[in-house]
């Protein structure tokens, strides 16, 4: 059998071994002392466990061995509770035999004969409560699923369960339970069964509890018609008030279940009062969902048929909506005013209009609703129109509307909407009556703008023959140019280049912040109805902001939309070709990022500047960041500065930003280097960082330098040797490149990538490295501590071999021992690796110090014990050192380790050494809340009461964290609550208030804390005020502190 070496507490194993059934295996882990009774958090004891899988050998043994039948444990309650949930019935008999307690209280299941009626176990229900079990017992757990038995019994819909425990005299009675009594429950739930026989045990129909006040309001809330018609004709009162104090019939009213309208009129029959709705203008809703009958009650009850709400009108507009024509027509007849103007749609008409009821619309107009009732606008009449695409009236409309054309010049949304719909005659009709081409609205593109992104070229020229302005700026588009040539209506940008549209003209947006701009464009949209399925500018807005700053010209868009004839007229027009706006910064950089040679031509003969530099760099980057090596030499050609130094920008992200698939998958591919986010400043970098070995070589012919560093210290030989480009570095190699260069040299590059062929190929032109710590001119780590950090044994093979000692490592700067990072980073092959070459098992370096230290930190048991077989000192740690984190066995107690922490307290850790930055071993575990850790230390003899200067005692670390468990503990250990160090040192209480956790702080006042005691001159309850603690200030005062 496996021993046990204080990993794992022995009364797991008997817990798995009792889940199995495994007996033989229970009876010999009994042998060997396992703890019969052993439980925690996270396992029962075996006997619960064994009851849940009905194992009764196992049961047997286990009592017979003297297990304990009571306990109840957080996960399944005692072994009576799990017996019962699973149906055991010879399980259940054997226990009760043997004393459990019938009624006993899980804080979730109850009693057991709740978990069984929780989990259908009928025939087990039934033998509980002929062995006595109370079928009324309340437990004083607030977070049980159910209160009491016959509570389950409803909620679960257990029927036949149900009755059997009235049998047994289960009694009715309110529960202050957060599920409300049995027939709330059963009504909330459709179950018209349960109900029915509740009210034949006598049930109280007007008994209130927590959750729907009545099980009438429950009914009603769920839209159970048949439970409130039964509860009704019992005497339910049907004016009784609802959770909130709402009346039962605004809560039907306002329901959105399918039987609401039918409980509705069955409360108005059963008595309830209209009075009560209490519902902001009821009529119009009713209108809009109800049937004639209901809204003809209503307004038979004096519901006023005028009498609008901000949502849906007046019940007229509702009715218009809705296209119910005997309604609209009944409403009139009872006096509805047929030009009120509220509501989404303004007027009765329009409401009619837009949904396309031509029966309503002629009912309207017959009972004389005006065309244009909304002052100060344009005709709403027409306006509607055009956004509903009706064409059939607009001539009639117009000539009869003519006078209200002549509206301010900001507001022109019937000539915008026509002209965005390409309704020619329309505009041209407006134009004739008055409306004015160059009106603008706050928050929408101008009719010029609008009608060409849309590419309608016959309502482009009507515009501007009648005085437009070609250049108007715009909201969404920045120009007509722009908005015709983003779009593609290549018609359209010919016309307007003949025009002469300024080629030249910005594109980035001037004004308002944009989203600002878009939240109150889409509400104006939305007012005015404009978001209808034949208007879908709102959905070009958000696809075209993605992209809008990246076109600092319609130059560098036409070339970027693959508009090449479009960009030679452009440039044949006077466009600059060296225009710098936007992300891509020009033009050239454009054609460059969409590899468009015969363009990036063009623009050199037009006098692009090769070598202007941008936020992405320059155009030589970005040709060899998407590894075009034609283009590349293209550029060269032309003058493009090979050693140019730039610090290029996120060009992942430009890729992303604009869709570009193929470039982000490169990328990721091609996952740039760990530490050379700011490395792309120069173009043989990032040529080697990607791998392109033609273009390296283009470079280098046309004298890159491959020496070059940025301020960061990185070279290209270091950039492609972490990537691992061989023929990259072998080609830099041959034209001088210099291995030592850099903070980190290539060679621990190619190290911490693990590519053993370019660190081959770099150590045979460096072999005297292999035998160096570290090199003068490359202070990072030496090839054999890199190495090790990484796990490479072959690689260290390779320089034991090539004459690396580890005598050459020593406590100097920069940190090198390979032992210690082979021991930091969990490698433990390496590690024996190491130790077999004889590596000092005690040397410090690093950030926690000796080799030992780090493994406990990281959780590497095995490496710790390794360690301490071959000699580590298990106490070791630099007292001179103020950042000393104080010894291994404060490392792992403070992350949590217990394997670690029980390891070196077997191996003869000092359980209360103190120092560093930690303090001793228990303030380390108390300050992390770990109670297990905790118990281990105080189990071993660390000092309940240690004090340190930083720390305080480890009651005080636990207080300050709020860790309840731990302080709990420390309190039944002997810890002394007013402990205190030097005069001026606060107590476990002070912090406790101070960190505002109030369970601690009851704790500590139940357990003699001293109310009156100061900390600085402050008592807890100042303390407690200062922080504005209001609970904990009460809590203190009751106590008496004043």
């Amino acid at each position: 059998m496996a021993s046990f070496d204080g990993k794992v507490p022995i009364g797991v194993p008997l817990y798995y071994a009792s889940l199995a059934g495994l007996k033989p295996l229970v009876q010999l882990l009994l042998d060997k002392g396992a703890d019969i009774n052993y439980h925690d958090r996270d396992y029962d004891t075996a006997l619960i466990i064994a009851s849940f899988h009905g194992h009764q050998g196992i049961i047997e043994l286990l009592l017979d061995r003297g297990a304990d039948i009571q306990p109840i444990c957080p996960r399944l309650g005692s072994a009576l509770h799990a017996s019962s949930m699973r149906g055991h019935r010879k399980i259940v008999q054997l226990l009760l035999k043997k004393g459990a307690h019938i009624n006993s209280c899980h804080n979730r299941w109850g009693t057991p004969l709740q978990a069984a009626i929780m989990r259908e176990e009928g025939g087990v229900v039934k033998q509980l409560l002929e062995a006595g079990a109370d079928a009324n017992f309340q437990g004083s757990v607030s977070n049980c699923i159910y209160q009491n038995a016959l509570q389950a019994a409803v909620g679960q819909r257990h029927h036949e369960i149900a009755q059997l425990l009235f049998k047994y005299g289960a009694r009715l009675a309110p529960t202050g339970h957060s599920v409300g009594n049995p027939l709330e429950t059963a009504a909330g739930k459709h179950d018209l069964r349960m109900v029915q026989i509740l009210l034949e045990n006598n049930a109280g129909i007007r008994i209130h509890d927590s959750m729907f006040s009545s099980a009438l309001y429950a009914a009603v809330y769920e839209g159970s018609v048949a439970i409130a018609q039964l509860l009704l004709a019992k005497g339910a009162d049907a004016n009784a008030r609802g959770r909130g104090g709402g009346s039962l019939l605004r809560t039907a009213f306002s329901s959105s279940q399918d039987g609401a309208e039918e409980i509705f009129h069955l409360l108005i029959d059963s008595g309830a009062s209209l009075d009560t709705l209490n519902y902001e203008a009821p009529l119009p809703f009713a209108v809009r969902n109800f049937k004639d009958e209901t809204i003809k009650r209503m307004i038979d009850a004096g519901f006023n048929v005028n009498t609008p709400n901000d949502r849906y009108g007046t019940p007229l507009h509702a009715a218009s909506y809705r296209g119910n024509y005997n309604m609209a027509r009944y409403l009139i007849d009872k006096g509805a005013n047929v030009n009120f103007w509220s509501g989404e749609y303004g007027s009765a008409l329009l409401a009619a209009f837009c949904c396309r009821h031509d029966d309503i619309l002629n009912l309207l107009l017959e009972n004389g609703a005006a065309l244009n009732n909304r002052e100060g606008k344009e005709c709403i009449a027409i306006q509607t129109a055009l956004i509903c695409g009706q064409s059939l009236p607009l001539t009639v409309l117009v000539e009869k509307d003519s006078e209200s054309l002549g509206c301010p010049p900001k507001d022109c949304t019937a000539l915008l909407t026509a002209s965005s719909l390409g309704l020619q005659k329309i505009v041209e009709l407006l134009v004739e009556n008055g409306a004015n081409p160059n009106g603008q609205h706050s928050l929408i593109d101008g009719p010029l703008i609008v009608s060409a992104s849309k590419g309608h070229h016959g309502i482009v020229r009507l515009l501007l023959v009648a005085g437009v302005d070609i250049n108007t700026k715009g909201k969404q588009y920045s120009n007509a140019l722009f908005a015709a040539l983003y779009n593609g209506h290549h018609a359209v940008v010919e016309l307007l280049l003949d025009e002469g549209a300024d080629v030249n003209a910005g594109l980035l947006p001037a004004g308002p912040d944009y989203m600002d701009f878009a939240g109150e464009r889409y509400k104006l949209l939305k007012s005015l109805g404009v978001l209808h399925s034949r208007y879908d500018d709102w959905h070009h807005a958000i696809v075209e902001k993605l992209q809008y700053d990246g076109f600092g010209s319609v130059l560098q868009m036409a070339i970027y939309k693959e508009h090449k004839e479009i960009a030679h007229v452009l440039l044949e027009r006077g466009a600059n070709p060296n225009i710098q706006r936007g992300w891509f910064g020009n033009p050239l950089q454009v054609a460059a990022y969409k590899e468009d040679l015969s363009m990036v031509q063009a623009l050199l003969g037009k006098g692009a500047d090769v070598n202007t530099p941008t936020k992405y760099g320059n155009t030589l980057q970005i040709a060899i960041f998407k590894g075009n090596q034609t283009l590349v030499g293209l550029l060269l050609q032309n003058g493009a500065d090979c050693n140019s130094d730039w610090c290029m920008g996120n060009f992942q992200d430009l890729a992303q930003l604009h869709r570009d698939g193929d470039t982000v998958r490169l990328l990721e591919q091609r996952d740039r280097p760990r530490s050379y986010d700011n490395a792309f400043d120069n173009a043989l970098r990032i040529a080697s960082s990607l791998g392109h070995e033609g273009i390296v070589q283009l470079l280098i012919d046309h004298g890159a330098d491959v020496n070059a560093r940025t301020g960061h210290g990185e070279t290209s030989l270091k950039v492609a040797s972490y990537k691992g480009h061989l023929a990259v570095v072998q080609l830099l190699l041959d034209n001088g490149a210099d291995i030592l260069s850099g903070h980190h040299n290539a060679l621990e590059e190619a190290i911490s990538s693990g590519h053993r062929q370019i660190f081959s190929l770099l150590l045979e032109k460096t072999p005297s490295l292999a035998r160096q710590a570290h090199h003068h001119r490359s202070p990072g780590l030496g090839p054999l501590s890199a190495a090790s950090r990484h796990g490479e044994q072959d690689i260290i093979q390779m320089l034991l071999d090539k004459g690396a000692e580890m005598s050459i490592y020593s406590q100097d700067w920069p940190p090198s021992n390979p032992l210690y990072f082979a021991s930091s980073e969990g490698h433990y092959d390496t590690v024996l690796l190491l130790l077999s070459k004889g590596a000092d098992v005690n040397l410090k370096d690093g950030d926690f110090g000796y080799p030992l230290e780090a493994a406990a930190h990281n959780g590497h048991q095995d490496i710790v014990e390794l360690l301490l077989q071959r000699g580590a000192n298990v106490d070791l740690y630099d007292e001179d050192d103020p950042d000393d984190k104080g010894g291994p066995l404060q490392l792992a107690s403070s992350e949590g380790h217990y394997g670690i922490t029980h390891v070196l307290l077997e191996q003869g850790a000092d359980v209360n050494r103190r120092g560093g930055v930690y303090g001793s071993p228990l303030h380390a575990a108390s300050s992390q809340g770990d109670r297990d850790i905790v118990q281990l230390l105080l189990n071993k003899g660390a000092d309940v009461d240690s004090w340190d200067k930083f720390h305080g005692t480890p009651l005080q670390s636990a207080c300050i964290n709020g860790y309840y468990d731990v302080v709990q503990l420390l309190i039944e250990k002997g810890a002394n609550v007013n402990a205190k160090g030097e005069d001026e040192d606060g107590q476990a209480l002070h912090a406790a208030v101070c960190w505002g956790h109030q369970k601690v702080v009851q704790l500590l006042l139940d357990n003699g804390a001293d109310i009156t005691s100061e900390h600085c001159g402050m008592s807890a309850l100042q303390i407690a005020k200062n922080n504005d603690n209001p609970t904990i200030e009460e809590l203190l005062q009751e106590r008496g502190a004043t």
